[in-house]
């Protein structure tokens, strides 16, 4: 009987120990993309406007192909 609510016990803080990590690996990649939106943006600045063009070209075509699922 013991074993058995142990069980039951181990198997809920198992469930609990999914959500947190969920909800922990949701914030994690919402900062992560505030990073990476941050260091874009220090990329753009600091770039010479002839390299601009190329890195714009090509991040646009990277989505472009993302959208059409290749």
């Amino acid at each position: 009987m013991l074993a058995a609510l142990g069980g039951i016990i181990d198997a809920l803080g198992v469930f609990l120990n999914l959500i947190v990590s969920f909800f922990k690996g949701i914030v994690s990649l919402f900062s992560l993309i505030a990073s990476s939106m941050t260091f874009l943006g220090v990329l753009f600045s600091s770039l010479p406007s002839v390299l601009l063009v190329f890195v714009t070209a090509g991040i646009a075509i990277v989505i472009v192909l993302h959208l059409l699922g290749r």
